[in-house]
């Protein structure tokens, strides 16, 4: 039920602040907009893709429908309709689509639902929108439900609803999701919402602002306003002056923290067009020159790329969680090494490297990546490359090369159609549920392995997960090799479970099977030579596994318990296994094991991510 007339009426007489903030004139975005109206754009966080409703005349019906276009070498694509027709006269609107591009939540009218509105989703499939699926009555009411916006991490759901037990005309709520399933939507309160018509709402990146719209029914024109989290807690909302706002409607659409870009539709015009103005005053401008974290639970993935400085150095994590024991240590001996963290929820990540210099006369000392001796580059929304100093500041070369990090944010739900990964490796990923077993099987492109094949026992899960087998690029990896006790090096891949486990519970064993080619294995090779190794991270030694090989079937066949790195190679002669690394090598020559043999086969499990022009073949 509504709430008492006294409290209504309260909420009734506050009026709204108009802010004093700069915002540049108004820009009509008209690669989007038409002669008919056009409204609620979505632009991913790479500002590479923009979908929006229309209600331009492509059919007979008097639809609103997504539309959607890719900025394909700085010109933005026709834009198309995306879903299947609905029904003559419905709408489809106010897209939002997870930061991975899988799903998309809008509302709709097609029908079948709990109400006229109800809110949907469609999930995207090798680049095609499936059928929309209703989110169903957890989240969906017997009154009008719309203008969804899900956070980054695809975990929580916001939107509007005129049901009772509001605040006034239509309400702001929002839903989590928890294992999989929508919770009951939760009003967000009297500071957000008034006595008014309250939304469509949209969180800035960082889920510090929130903005959306206030009025527009029964009232007065409609005004978007801003409120701000402060210590977990949002303040009382502004309204946006003018260019945002003005004698006409507008409504809110999308804010990039990056470029200080709000987004939104007015009827300025003579029907909805999409606008874009910049915040020119905006408080800590730029925020993704920095390692932010988006609105939501991530986990924290930290690959070492690149270690080329003369000192050792340990990488501890700072904020938001402090973790005592480092993420990665002696770095110098430990390239291609892959940590990840709990998750952790914030605004930045810090990191800071600690570094013995007492060899060279310079003590310990510490380096933080929020100081002037690191560098960060956002490659995506989800990624950086962080490179620090390791020397003191009047002995650096500043080329921030010393140490290279690539650093993911991983959410709880992993894309399980993604064909490949940020480098482009092939890969399979597959839901594994604790108690069950999940077998991952990718084809594999070099060498005289044909396909390899993980299966992982679901008794050793700590929980539902998911888990990747990935054929890595030989290009990347070509250094990790040298020195190792195997002859050969073609085929590599790479497995890992998305919980963060590093090996399985109870005693559980991971199969390994890698299945040949007789046709291509070399003359000099015998398939029942080979074995597979395990990488022990913490020696920084590999460790040789029972390995079997079956003639009947040419697999060869291991176990394990651990998650990490494994390498399948014939052994070399005792006489040259564990060498130290060759150090006399020019960049782009083969690599040489320490018998002068140029690398021919090997299976890895690798770490996820690398980038071909931070991988400097340097050593020192």
């Amino acid at each position: 039920m509504r709430l008492k007339g006294l409290v209504l009426a309260s909420l009734m007489l506050v009026p709204l602040i108009v802010s004093a903030e700069q915002w540049s004139t108004r820009t009509p975005l008209t690669q989007f907009n038409s002669e008919s109206r056009d409204l609620e754009l979505w632009l991913s966080a790479d500002a590479q893709t923009a979908y929006f409703s229309s209600d331009r005349p492509v059919t007979n019906f008097d639809n609103l429908d997504i539309y959607g276009s890719k900025l394909i070498d700085g010109v933005w694509a026709i834009p198309v309709a995306l879903l299947p027709p609905s029904i003559a006269g419905s709408w489809d609107g106010h897209p939002s689509v997870t930061i991975d591009g899988r799903y998309m939540y809008f509302f709709s009218t097609r029908g079948g639902g709990y109400e006229e509105m109800d809110l949907y989703v469609s999930e995207n499939i090798n680049g095609v929108w499936q059928a929309p699926v209703n989110l169903g009555p957890n989240v969906n009411s017997s009154y009008g439900d719309g203008s969804p916006f899900i956070a980054p991490d695809g975990q929580t759901l916001y939107f509007c609803s005129d049901r009772p037990g509001g605040y006034g005309l239509g309400d702001i709520y929002y839903s989590k999701k928890v294992d999989g399933v929508w919770q009951t939507p939760v009003n967000m309160g009297p500071v957000i919402n008034t006595a008014d018509n309250d939304g469509p709402p949209t969180l800035s990146y960082t889920g510090k602002y929130l903005f959306y719209g206030f009025g527009g029914r029964d009232s007065h024109q409609a005004d978007i306003v801003r409120a701000e989290k402060v210590n977990g807690e949002w303040t009382t909302p502004v309204v946006l002056p003018n260019p945002i706002n003005t004698t006409y409607d507008e409504s809110v659409a999308t804010f990039n923290d990056c470029t200080n870009t709000l987004f939104f539709a007015s009827m300025a015009g003579q029907s909805w067009d999409i606008y874009s103005s910049t915040w020119l005053d905006m408080p800590d401008a730029n925020p993704c020159e920095r390692l932010i974290i988006p609105e939501g639970e991530w986990r924290v993935r930290v690959t070492l790329l690149e270690s080329t400085g003369a000192l050792k150095s340990d990488l501890f994590i700072d904020a938001p969680l402090a973790i005592e024991k480092p993420l990665i240590k002696n770095s110098l001996k430990h390239i291609g090494s892959v940590v990840e963290t709990p998750f952790i929820s914030g605004e930045e990540l810090v990191f800071h490297i600690e570094i013995n210099g007492e060899s060279e006369g310079l003590g310990k000392y510490s380096h933080y990546s929020n100081s002037e001796f690191a560098v960060i580059e956002r490659t995506d929304p989800l990624r950086y490359i962080v490179g620090f100093e390791e020397m003191p500041a009047d002995q650096a070369d500043w080329d921030y090369d010393d140490l290279v990090l690539l650093v993911e944010l991983i959410g709880k739900e992993v894309n399980i159609h993604e064909k490949s990964n940020y480098l482009k490796e092939k890969q399979t990923v597959v839901k594994t549920v604790k108690g069950e077993d999940t077998e991952l099987t990718v084809i594999v492109h070099n060498g005289p392995a044909a396909h390899a094949k993980a299966i992982v026992r679901g008794n050793g899960l700590k929980q539902d997960t998911y888990a990747i087998l990935t054929e890595g690029d030989p290009a990347l990896y070509d250094s990790e090799f040298i020195g190792a006790p195997f002859a050969s090096k073609d085929a590599l891949l790479k497995l890992e479970l998305e919980n963060g486990q590093t090996s399985l519970l109870n005693g559980e064993l991971i199969d390994l099977q890698i299945t040949l080619d007789p046709a291509l294995i070399p003359a000099e090779d015998k398939p029942e030579d080979y074995a597979i190794y395990r990488f022990d991270t913490e020696n920084l030694a590999w460790v040789q596994l029972s390995t079997q090989y079956d003639p009947a079937t040419s697999t060869v066949n291991a176990q394990t318990g651990s998650i990490g790195f494994f390498v399948m190679g014939v052994p070399l002669p005792p006489l040259f296994a564990n060498l130290p690394p060759m150090t006399c090598r020019l960049a782009g020559s083969p690599a040489l094991d320490a018998s002068g043999a140029v690398s021919s086969i090997a299976l890895l499990f690798l770490p996820v991510a690398g980038l071909l022009f931070y991988r400097r073949i340097r050593r020192r």
